[in-house]
């Protein structure tokens, strides 16, 4: 599904540090106004700009994301793939006992290990990567 965000935060009807203003000055709520005798006057009505349009994350609790665990890759020929038969092993480029991946929307999020519970697979994870962090180091 694609979507397309749009803003409904108002202009302010000002570009800060246009042609139109006297050079080194700016029109911002937040700046301070200068008499015509040189001292500075501030704003009687400070503005709070740290609530406009900022949404609680819970707003997203309900957004469903693809999470997948990843134990390895490598590559082959499409000859390869087509000799694949019952009993072919493919070797992976991850040595056993190593942390595996665990993907959002195959984005790296974390690392772990493979777990059975229950005669299923599950993950511990041992490792949360920081945002921006590609190879969690």
């Amino acid at each position: 599904m694609n979507t397309t965000a749009t803003s409904t935060e108002e202009p302010t009807g000002h570009l800060a540090g246009t042609a139109s203003e006297p050079s080194g000055t700016t029109l911002d709520n937040h700046a301070a106004a200068v008499k015509a005798d040189g001292q500075e006057m501030m704003s009687s009505a400070p503005q709070d700009h740290s609530a406009v349009n900022h949404r609680p994350l819970s707003v997203l609790h309900g957004v469903e994301v693809n999470v997948s665990v990843e134990i390895g890759r490598t590559k082959a020929t499409v000859k390869d793939l087509l000799a694949l038969q019952v009993g072919s092993l493919i070797e992976l480029d991850r040595p056993a006992g190593s942390p595996v991946d665990l993907l959002a929307n195959n984005a790296l999020i974390a690392k772990g290990e493979v777990v059975v519970i229950d005669d299923e697979f599950a993950l511990r994870v041992t490792q949360v990567l920081e945002p921006g962090s590609l190879d969690g180091t």
